[in-house]
């Protein structure tokens, strides 16, 4: 399990891994008297896991749009935006961050060393499958939002 976080491109590196924090406390205010399946996500990430990953999340408009795609209600994953003050930066959204399960990270992984999108994804019956790791064992099957947050995922390197 690790946590990806969305940067502005415009921070600097410093700012990019203080604005993760931001959205990390967000997360924890957030989940902490709602969806009991997204709290015990966010709960053993901090206590097991604790791995954060920093990437290039583009300008202000991609955030506004990674946002959106998190904010669906087929996202089963604790994810925040932080935005700050209008005195500092006219309530600019900074990043956005989400807690993922290895079969996310690692099929993005596995899309990328193939050069599949999710157009590639999906069968005739509209479900995501993908080849497990070295592509000889069963295909991982993902939901349609799993695919797109994959997409998008590949889509940012790593902030620098």
């Amino acid at each position: 399990m690790r946590a990806y976080f969305f940067g502005n491109f415009y921070l600097s590196s410093i700012q990019q891994g203080i604005q993760a924090a931001h959205v990390t406390h967000e997360m924890f205010v957030k989940y902490n008297a709602g969806d009991m399946r997204a709290d015990t996500m966010l709960w053993e990430w901090a206590n097991a896991h604790k791995t954060m990953i920093l990437l290039n999340g583009g300008m202000a408009s991609d955030l506004l749009s990674i946002e959106n795609v998190l904010n669906s209600t087929a996202n089963p994953y604790p994810w925040a935006a932080f935005r700050e003050e209008e005195a500092a930066l006219n309530n600019s959204i900074t990043s956005v961050g989400v807690i993922l399960p290895s079969k996310i990270y690692e099929g993005a992984a596995t899309m990328r060393s193939i050069g599949w999108t999710l157009n590639d994804l999906s069968d005739a019956n509209g479900v995501l499958n993908l080849p497990g790791p070295g592509m000889t064992q069963t295909a991982e099957r993902y939901t349609r939002f799993d695919g797109l947050l994959m997409q998008r995922m590949n889509q940012c390197g790593l902030a620098k």
